[in-house]
């Protein structure tokens, strides 16, 4: 979970990074992790003393929640009377499973009508518009890049999707 944003990174960086967490953390007055899972593998490979240790989770809803969630979507696809809408959020990251939902996608479409947002950035872009195409999905499929309330989409969409292949705490999800 700690190194899952490292896969395929040169092993350079792999290294540094373990060598941080491993001869750095120990030297800290304390240490949050996002999850337990996170404090677990952060305590196996840095050997901090457990009481050092934190975990604090990140979410948390704040007094502007219901007027984020209650703040309009403009997109056409979430006006009454139109198929429904999945909803993916992630960055666009091959960890995230993004490909994985595409194709999922593609199955679902030719058993019913739907329609699949991708909100998020990344350096997939490109290779998931590709695939976009492969599967014949245009028009079906929007990638609307990276929004700052969520909440709104999510209010409206009929199904949210984790697709993560790995996650520690999926803030998304929550």
């Amino acid at each position: 979970m700690v190194f899952a944003g490292l896969r395929g990174k040169e092993w350079e960086v792999r290294l540094a990074t373990y060598l941080g967490y491993r001869f750095v953390y120990p030297l800290a007055d304390g240490v949050v992790a996002v999850s337990r899972g996170v404090a677990e593998e952060l305590q196996q490979i840095t050997r901090i003393r457990p009481e050092r240790l934190h975990v604090i989770y990140n979410p948390a809803i704040t007094p502007d929640f219901y007027e984020k969630a209650n703040a309009p979507v403009e997109h056409p696809w979430f006006q009454p009377g139109e198929p429904p809408v999945v909803l993916g959020v992630a960055r666009l990251h091959p960890v995230k499973g993004l490909d994985t939902l595409l194709r999922a996608f593609a199955q679902v479409v030719q058993h019913m009508p739907a329609r699949l947002m991708i909100l998020g950035e990344g350096d997939e872009r490109a290779r998931l518009e590709q695939l976009v195409c492969e599967l014949n999905l245009q028009g079906l499929v929007a990638m609307a890049g990276f929004d700052p309330n969520l909440f709104r989409y999510m209010r409206r969409a009929a199904v949210f999707v984790l697709a993560s292949r790995t996650e520690g705490m999926p803030v998304a999800l929550i």
